[in-house]
C-alpha cells in the first residue's frame, strides 16, 4: 500500500451523454487510491475533462493530507517549547 495513499487519475474515456443531457462530447473518468475508486462523467473536450479530474485529485489529496495531519501526531511539526519565567 502506498504510504501516502494518494489519489490519481486512472483513466478517461469517451462515453454517451447521460439521459436528458443532450449532445456534445462526454467523457467518463476514474480517480482512485489504494482503497477507493471514484468515477464521474463530464461534458467537454478531453483536455477539459482531464483538467477537471486533476483538480479533483488535488483537492482529495489535500483533504487527505489535512485529515492525516490531524489524526497522526508524527506528521506534525513539533511545537516550539515555551518557557515561562519564575
Amino acid at each position: 500500500m502506498n504510504i501516502r495513499n494518494e489519489y490519481r487519475v486512472v483513466w478517461i474515456a469517451p462515453t454517451a451523454p447521460p439521459a436528458g443531457a443532450g449532445g456534445g462530447h462526454w467523457f467518463e473518468y476514474a480517480i482512485a487510491n489504494d482503497v477507493v475508486s471514484i468515477t464521474g462523467r463530464r461534458a467537454g473536450t478531453h483536455a477539459e475533462v482531464e483538467q477537471h479530474a486533476r483538480e479533483c485529485v488535488a483537492r482529495l489529496n489535500e483533504r487527505n493530507l489535512v485529515h492525516r495531519w490531524r489524526v497522526d501526531p508524527a506528521l506534525r511539526d513539533p511545537l516550539p517549547v515555551r518557557r515561562t519565567g519564575n
